[in-house]
């Protein structure tokens, strides 16, 4: 019998539902997220002895910054040519192709956070804002925070930042930026996307399952075997259901992408399946397949993340009073991106720059990107004077 040591992950993404709200993993980590680095950046603010109360009102323009720059670095560096030709889907939490529907704020660039937030903090350290809806008016005049200088508050921000470890875990949860296949018996099988496809597609379907096919003896070039549970709606008989199975199911495991990703099902292969009926005297088809166990890159990289936070928070824990400011956020980028990079090689990526048996894509260029920056940030530490 074969070891099949793969995870088969298959969570509903929506946590908790009350009518037509929906509360979602992602959003509650996407809040945690939020909330732990507010909490970061206040134990720094109370260690050096600056006003705590700032933090309240500093971390409201960051949360702002950090959206807006995560949506438009999502837009701008990895989907460009879609929102190009559906400029409103950029900013409205729908999408109207290939039909309208609400699908909230998905697509959020670390990168863009990034940049979102350091806009912020630089606004915050050098200039007074006054805004007002009636009447309008929006002025920024310069000023220096005392105590608060840009290279500061990058400390306090890289290490809210690395919370992002949650938003991360919050990808898993909702089975989404996957790594590429393992090839192996080792890895997960995200079969959410499988679950949600079939049922979508193929309306006479009460429920679908997906388990381990412990009874085989083999795998076929390196997939994995399973069993497909479908359990389908009373009323249909039994010639009904055969001819879904080996028409509309045959062709859907084989053909469409969200299925194929992860379910291996060779279109002229007959299906392997058993008919029976359960307790309720509904039908229910047991399909041999195969899956496609991924690397779960998202918990690679939001772990990487978790590690830098707790080392960097050690590092300046011990050293805050004799440490430049800057010097903690340049060398977190170098560090981070380095790690980022790493993870990039793992991940299922469409935005693929350079081909090869290493391939490079728009994270790994990113990723570069923020290193070089960091680079060039702990230069500019070491050679300039320092900045309260």
């Amino acid at each position: 019998m074969l070891a099949l040591n793969y995870i088969i992950w298959s969570i509903n993404p929506v946590l908790l539902q009350i009518g037509s709200i929906s509360i979602r993993w992602y959003g509650l980590l996407m809040a945690l997220s939020f909330l732990g680095g507010k909490q970061v950046a206040k134990y720094i603010f109370r260690k050096t002895r600056r006003p705590v109360a700032d933090v309240d009102k500093l971390s409201v323009a960051l949360l702002l910054g950090m959206l807006v720059g995560g949506r438009l670095g999502h837009v701008l560096f990895y989907d460009f040519t879609y929102y190009y030709k559906h400029p409103f889907e950029a900013i409205l939490p729908v999408r109207f192709f290939p039909y309208l529907h609400f699908t909230g704020y998905q697509g959020l660039s670390i990168h863009g956070a990034i940049l979102g937030g350091i806009a912020v903090i630089y606004l915050y350290s050098s200039r007074r804002i006054t805004f007002s809806l009636f009447p309008f008016r929006l002025s920024a005049t310069k000023r220096k925070k005392k105590g608060q200088s840009f290279l500061w508050l990058s400390t306090p921000l890289t290490l809210g930042i690395f919370m992002t470890f949650l938003i991360r875990v919050g990808n898993f949860f909702n089975s989404e930026i996957v790594g590429k296949p393992t090839h192996s018996q080792y890895g997960v099988l995200f079969v959410r996307n499988v679950i949600d496809q079939l049922k979508q597609d193929i309306y006479a379907l009460e429920n679908v399952e997906v388990t381990k096919n412990k009874s085989s003896q083999k795998v076929l070039d390196q997939y994995q075997p399973i069993i497909l549970g479908l359990t389908f709606k009373k009323g249909y008989d039994e010639k009904e259901i055969v001819q879904l199975l080996t028409k509309y199911i045959q062709h859907a495991l084989a053909t469409d992408p969200y299925i194929r990703e992860h379910v291996h099902q060779p279109l002229k292969q007959a299906l392997d399946y058993t008919l029976t009926k359960n307790k309720n005297q509904a039908y229910v088809a047991q399909i041999k397949a195969w899956g496609i166990p991924r690397h779960p890159v998202q918990l690679y990289e939001g772990f990487a993340y978790l590690f830098i936070l707790i080392a960097f928070l050690y590092w300046w824990n011990h050293n805050y009073k004799t440490l430049k400011n800057g010097i903690l956020a340049g060398t977190a980028a170098v560090v981070s991106s380095s790690s980022r990079f790493f993870c990039e090689f793992f991940k299922e990526s469409p935005r693929v720059l350079l081909q090869g048996d290493y391939p490079m894509n728009q994270g790994h260029l990113l990723s570069l990107l923020t290193a070089l920056v960091g680079a060039v940030m702990l230069i500019y530490v070491y050679t300039c004077p320092q900045q309260d």
